[in-house]
């Protein structure tokens, strides 16, 4: 950070964090929230979705290294496109691919490390729209939010609609989580999306999941 163009320690903490410039009253000055996400992402398959929006979102900036080997998989018209990590080369190989805000995405690590990796961006502000297709396809939250799939995330939804929930850890990773949308009801069971967490969704028609934020 700087401050009068001097520069301002900040103490740098945990797995997500978000910043604002305040002044001594407490009143918020900055015109902006900027933050960082760390996803901790072990051998295998994650399903994960970019949180944080950034004006570069080409796969080489947002993943500017990785395990040898390892791989990107993006739904595009209902095929996969994939994009492969070269150590040797240290780039991406393959199509050009970009992962912007709201989109879901596999990475598979093919290391028995666990893969961390940094998002860096800011948190929109004002009102984000992430428009779901009718059928199935996959999505992320576009506010870097965790917890419930109706009460935080609000995902909209219409009686019959599936949302899946790829379980990235734990004993049970590797397995989905299946939510179906009932009227009065609302997503049961109540599944809860982490930061950076994608997922599938199967609508019957297109809706829009609108989100908004301020300061």
């Amino acid at each position: 950070m700087s401050l009068r163009e001097a520069p301002a320690p900040l103490e740098i903490e945990g797995d997500q964090g978000a910043y604002a410039l305040v002044n001594a009253v407490g009143g918020v000055v900055s015109e902006n929230l900027v933050g960082y996400a760390n996803l901790q992402l072990p051998w295998g398959m994650s399903l994960i979705a970019n949180p944080l929006y950034q004006t570069n979102v080409s796969i080489r900036s947002l993943f500017p290294t990785a395990p040898d080997g390892a791989q990107v998989m993006k739904l595009v018209g209902g095929d996969y496109v994939t994009s492969v990590y070269s150590a040797s080369s240290a780039s991406w190989v393959g199509p050009q691919m970009e992962l912007p805000l709201g989109v879901g995405f596999f990475f598979i690590n093919p290391s028995r490390d666990t893969f961390v990796q940094t998002f860096v961006g800011e948190v929109p502000i004002g009102s984000v729209t992430n428009n779901l297709p009718a059928g199935v396809s996959l999505e992320g939250s576009m506010l870097p939010l965790a917890g419930s799939i109706n009460s935080v995330h609000n995902i909209p939804g219409q009686p019959g609609d599936n949302i899946f929930v790829f379980i990235n850890e734990g004993d049970a990773r590797g397995r989905y989580q299946r939510s179906v949308y009932s009227a009065g009801e609302g997503w049961t069971p109540d599944l809860n999306l982490a930061v950076g967490q994608g997922f599938w969704i199967q609508k019957r028609q297109a809706q829009d999941w609108v989100r908004f934020f301020s300061l």
